[in-house]
């Protein structure tokens, strides 16, 4: 019985880590992806605000310090807030930035 709680243990041990950007991909695809994408779906954009696209979780974590600064820390990102990002979402890529923006590589 000991044998199989360990051997049940050590395989758990060996599952995989979750994705930490699949956390923030939700908040990021609600209030980013309708600007800032290669083919924007917003109205108002032909092609991504000041050539910011979030094509890849690449590309968000390249943008990573920008987005605390203006979705985070300033909440000027998303314009007027028309999507209205919440606080709780707003802070969610606040941890996600401050642990290093990991996506899972």
């Amino acid at each position: 019985m000991r044998l199989a709680l360990l051997a049940l243990l050590a395989l758990a041990g060996c599952a995989q880590k979750p994705d930490p950007y699949a956390a923030v991909a939700p908040i990021i695809a609600k209030h980013c992806f309708a600007c800032h994408a290669s083919h924007p779906t917003h109205a108002g954009f032909d092609a991504p605000p000041v050539g910011v696209a979030f094509d890849s979780p690449a590309d968000v974590r390249k943008h990573a310090a920008r987005i605390k600064v203006l979705a985070v820390t300033t909440d000027v990102m998303p314009l007027s807030n028309e999507t209205r990002m919440t606080r709780a979402e707003r802070e969610a890529l606040g941890r996600w930035i401050d642990a290093g923006a990991p996506i899972g590589e």
